[in-house]
């Protein structure tokens, strides 16, 4: 089910938990964070189970707004069902730092993998598939 608590403002933004977590402010450190950013905007928080229930959720107008990913958005404005309704709106709230696993002995293989990376950043390689994929936007900026 959703948990329902106020924080004046709109119909709803949400944020996404999982079933077992309670709300009122959770472990979910992830969660927490999405909770502190629709709260600084002065709306009105309303949980999910997931991403696709909010974003449906939005298309059918039950709520004003989601808070979620910037890769989730987009997928979502991609992959849903009337998804090409949704549009992506503010700026980045915040950014995560991703990265690869390697053996903590393989020097070459982390060596080899950052040059690729640099070279597809330099020659705008990783633009280019941030484009294709999601619609033109190129997700490697903030």
């Amino acid at each position: 089910g959703t948990v329902d608590n106020t924080y004046g403002g709109f119909k709803g933004v949400d944020s996404i938990t999982k079933p077992q977590e309670q709300f009122v402010y959770p472990k979910n450190k992830k969660l927490k964070e999405f909770v502190n950013d629709a709260k600084k905007l002065g709306t009105k928080v309303k949980l999910y189970e997931d991403d696709n229930q909010t974003l449906i959720e939005l298309l059918n107008g039950r709520v004003d707004g989601v808070v979620t990913d910037r890769i989730v958005g987009l997928n979502a404005i991609n992959q849903l069902k009337d998804g090409d309704k949704l549009t992506l709106v503010g700026s980045v709230l915040r950014s995560e730092v991703m990265g690869i696993g390697f053996h903590e002995d393989d020097d070459e293989l982390r060596e080899q993998v950052n040059a690729a990376l640099n070279d597809m950043f330099a020659d705008g390689t990783m633009k280019q598939i941030s484009e294709k994929w999601f619609n033109g936007e190129d997700i490697t900026v903030e």
